[in-house]
């Protein structure tokens, strides 16, 4: 595989922690919260009087009053509705089939809220936030912050904690997948071993036969809060999940394993990209914030199509290399990571490091995927670049009226921890250019939490 590296950004400076983890009251309020038969739900007037779909974005946030929620922005990054939540949210899952989104709550939390979003033709238009349900975590279990729909939308699966046989170490905590029935009020109908300890971010396939689950390897127990409880024995893997039906078969479970010197590398955050390659953004567990941490643990992984294809129930990770230099700059975390089908590239955000690597646009032509199927790697290569504390990231593939006609159809919306919002679009020449619209990236009056969420709305 030929992996070309390249550095354009100088040493980037902290990034400033944003949020706090749950504590006893959050806890009281989510329980609170999740008896109640609705939350603050409060539709803004949209800016179009079209109802034809039109592109969304969701994603956890902190409001300026220090309350948390969901927030949906248009692709200016304009709030179109949001609702309370009790505490800190995640990751989304959304299903284009059922037009249905899910938020789930932050780790160790134990709410995730099901909802709707729809737009009607009154004067003004508007789009309207309809919780559908709300789901908690079942005794003895809470959610990891992420989750997934089945391709017909029947099924949600999500990241979970099993520390009910645990005393407070992490000796027995164990990661599994709850598996939620759509069509029957998003009942629990069974669980399954995740084939590791802290799964994260979990993904369906593009063929929709194939659950994956990055398992972090970090245990933890909510007595503990966010305590790391095992890095000196944390193993992280990809674990990959036969579905049949939309159900998870445990009976030909697929792993791939970090290599020994990697062990405190947590795999957290993946996706599909359009050679039906997965990649893999992780975070290096150092035993202090501060610590220097070796650079030769690269924090980007890769299951190649290839690797899929093979029956081996075990293999190793792909871990293209990586400049020290560079890998000082991410800052040892990579905090999302998203694919855009348009320009058929990746980006991983790094929060810490305040910026984003993209694997650079790579060919889908019959001679590209013509190899491919022989078994070898594309070639492509990582760019730097310097855009601030970015962390959520969605394709889009949209553009803005404001945008001069120059503007490319393909590209990015960003968001940071300091409530900017930024729209970047593909150049196959030049990479990514920012919409000079936004002089620097849109401020608003939320925080955005690491994750970003993209959909179509459908009325």
């Amino acid at each position: 595989m030929t992996l070309s590296i390249s550095n354009n950004q100088q040493q980037a400076s902290q990034s400033i922690a944003r949020g706090c983890d749950d504590t006893r009251r959050q806890l009281l309020k989510s329980l609170l919260y999740l008896a109640s038969p609705s939350s603050a739900l409060l539709p803004f007037a949209a800016t179009s009087e079209a109802v034809e779909p039109q592109d969304y974005f969701a994603s956890g946030v902190q409001f300026a009053n220090g309350d948390y929620g969901l927030a949906i922005v248009d692709g200016s990054g304009k709030l179109k509705a949001r609702l309370a939540l009790p505490s800190r949210a995640h990751g989304m899952a959304h299903s284009a089939r059922k037009n249905i989104g899910v938020v789930f709550a932050r780790r160790p939390g134990n709410y995730a809220v099901v909802w709707k979003l729809s737009e009607n033709s009154g004067l003004p238009a508007r789009a309207e936030l309809e919780i559908v349900t709300k789901i908690t975590a079942v005794t003895g279990r809470h959610f990891y912050g992420h989750g997934a729909f089945s391709a017909d939308g029947r099924w949600l699966y999500a990241s979970e904690n099993n520390f009910a046989a645990d005393n407070g170490d992490g000796k027995l905590v164990a990661g599994i997948i709850g598996v939620y029935d759509a069509q029957n009020g998003y009942q629990r109908v069974m669980e399954i071993s995740s084939g590791g300890i802290g799964p994260h971010e979990i993904i369906v396939s593009a063929d929709g036969t194939t659950l994956f689950v990055a398992n972090g390897g970090i245990a933890t127990h909510p007595a503990r809060g966010r305590e790391k409880l095992n890095l000196y024995t944390m193993r992280s893997n990809i674990t990959a999940v036969p579905l049949r039906d939309g159900l998870p078969d445990i009976t030909n479970l697929r792993q791939w394993l970090l290599p020994a010197h990697s062990q405190r590398l947590s795999l957290r955050h993946l996706v599909e990209d359009g050679l039906g390659n997965i990649w893999i953004g992780g975070q290096y567990q150092s035993d202090i914030a501060t610590a220097k941490i070796s650079t030769d643990t690269p924090l980007v992984a890769r299951i190649s199509a290839q690797q899929r294809r093979t029956s081996e129930p075990l293999q190793s990770l792909e871990l293209p290399e990586i400049s020290s230099n560079l890998q000082d700059n991410l800052r040892h975390y990579i905090s999302s990571v998203a694919y855009n089908p348009v320009s058929n590239t990746v980006i991983f955000t790094a929060a810490k490091g305040q910026g984003y690597l993209q694997v650079s646009p790579f060919s889908l032509s019959t001679e590209v995927e013509g190899r491919d199927k022989r078994g070898d790697a594309f070639t492509g290569s990582f760019t730097w670049h310097d855009s601030g504390e970015v962390s959520g990231v969605a394709a889009t593939t949209t553009r803005v009226e404001a945008l001069s006609e120059s503007a490319m159809d393909s590209g990015w919306r960003m968001t940071t921890g300091k409530g900017e919002w930024f729209t970047l679009w593909d150049d196959g020449a030049e990479g990514l250019s920012q919409d000079q619209q936004s002089q620097g990236g849109r401020r608003t009056t939320m925080a955005f939490d690491n994750h970003l969420l993209g959909f179509q709305s459908q009325s």
